[in-house]
């Protein structure tokens, strides 16, 4: 059994309904990043040869979490996309789930494009620009923000911005700039996390009501 099959077997084990072309369109993703890798910078080197184990899949064990705080057609907001993790692994997977991705490099966002056209995803909107202000107009319910090279500085922009029943996944590891008396913070720990399919720590964190922050 192939490592795209394992982790969707663990998808179904938690009632997450894959489509049956799932494997070739995660495959086909892979491909098509690793094929415009030199041009863009979708990853590190480092990462190329093993594209499947380093960000597909890690990408898969969020899709428990979205669909549980999005359901099966909510609107998910990905900042820093690059070559589309982990929102177009996602939306394989969660195919009626609606997706705006925000990526400040006009060549990363142009090969999105492409991929898009390859892999035919529908309602995947590709904003090329910085965050929040490509995001001021939307009301997600669900925010990722993988390959954030400034998680700090993300969240002193994402803090004002994540209103009451939203919920960011965070995969930065380190939640200490986070205000616990205005927002709650779970940590995952699931069998994602215990085998290492996931890289680093996974915390969901939403806003409390006015009622438990007073």
């Amino acid at each position: 059994m192939s490592i795209l099959d394992t982790a969707l077997s663990m998808l179904k084990d938690q009632d997450v309904p894959v489509p049956e072309d799932a494997v070739g369109q995660l495959q086909r993703h892979a491909d098509l990043v690793t094929q415009w890798n030199d041009y863009a910078s979708l990853v590190s080197q480092g990462d190329k040869d093993d594209l499947l184990a380093r960000h597909t899949i890690d990408a898969l064990s969020l899709a428990p979490w979205v669909r549980r705080h999005a359901g099966a057609g909510g609107l998910l907001l990905d900042i820093g996309s690059g070559g589309g993790f982990p929102a177009l692994p996602l939306k394989i997977v969660l195919p009626s789930l609606r997706m705006v991705l925000v990526e400040r490099s006009a060549k990363k966002v142009g090969v999105l494009r492409r991929i898009l056209v390859a892999l035919s995803l529908d309602d995947v909107t590709l904003r090329n620009g910085v965050f929040p202000a490509e995001a001021a107009d939307l009301t997600p319910t669900v925010i990722t923000a993988r390959a954030v090279e400034r998680p700090v500085e993300l969240w002193r922009n994402l803090g004002p911005f994540l209103g009451a029943g939203q919920a960011f996944l965070c995969q930065t590891g380190d939640v200490s700039m986070v205000d616990a008396a205005a927002f709650h913070v779970e940590p995952i720990e699931d069998t994602w996390g215990s085998e290492g399919l996931r890289r680093g720590a996974l915390h969901v964190i939403t806003r409390r009501s006015p009622e438990v922050s007073a």
